[in-house]
């Protein structure tokens, strides 16, 4: 399990989920 820091909150998730979830929230507010 690895932990996902997320404004400031530690996340435990399964690894490629939180790291998708990370690329999809930086996705939505770049573009």
């Amino acid at each position: 399990m690895l932990r996902c820091t997320w404004r400031n909150q530690e996340v435990t998730r399964g690894g490629w989920w939180c790291l998708l979830f990370i690329l999809t929230t930086r996705c939505l507010k770049s573009c």
